[in-house]
């Protein structure tokens, strides 16, 4: 589809299902070069793809760890659903002064 972020396959299925991302696959996906082939997904009804996935490689451990996760998982979910853009910034931010109160203590 043009114009679609690039996000691990597996993390799409989570988002069309309405759950969270699993923040580390995420940023494991943005910068990995190797790939675990190995990975099934479900269609329902008997069906079930194998594709090709990032392993897990990079860990969320820093504020930055996590915000360009966040921004990913943004890009991809407001592609699905543009109307949400403004709530998820607004969560970025909202989540974001957490960081900033403990690096402050």
């Amino acid at each position: 589809t043009p114009g679609c972020p690039s996000f691990p396959l597996s993390q799409w299925t989570l988002l069309l299902e309405g759950r969270a991302p699993d923040l580390e696959k995420v940023l494991s996906g943005h910068f990995s070069t190797s790939i675990d082939p190995k990975q099934t997904q479900p269609l329902g009804k008997g069906f079930e793809i194998t594709i090709l996935q990032p392993s897990t490689t990079h860990k969320v451990k820093t504020y930055g760890d996590w915000s360009i996760a966040i921004d990913l998982w943004i890009e991809a979910l407001t592609f699905i659903m543009p109307w949400k853009e403004s709530e998820l910034r607004g969560y970025k931010h909202y989540l974001s002064r957490f960081f900033i109160d403990v690096l402050s203590s």
